[in-house]
């Protein structure tokens, strides 16, 4: 009769799944992997799409893209002013036409 070994691996070396960077499409080996709305990024890689400054501490996102916290309020403020001038537009439009 054979014997049976059961060999329990540590979860420490199972082969992690391998992440793929957002930013370049690469491969993701390093130590820490900044997770962004469901994605993955190398840490050089993960910047604002505006002014490509990187983002370490904190981001902001809109329609997936990624801000550094000066460009999401200023493209934010440019959105709302722009959704206001189209309300008022539309608004007197209706006025006119006696809707």
């Amino acid at each position: 009769m054979a014997t049976v070994f059961t060999i329990f691996i540590p979860d420490v070396m199972k082969p992690m799944a391998l992440e793929m960077c957002e930013g370049c499409g690469r491969t993701i080996h390093d130590r820490f992997i900044m997770r962004v709305i469901d994605t993955s990024w190398h840490e050089d890689c993960l910047v604002c799409c505006v002014c490509r400054v990187q983002l370490q501490h904190s981001c902001f996102a809109r329609d997936s893209k990624i801000y550094c916290k000066l460009d999401y309020d200023s493209t934010m403020t440019r959105f709302h002013i722009h959704s206001a001038y189209y309300l008022v537009i539309l608004y007197s439009f209706r006025n006119l036409c006696g809707d």
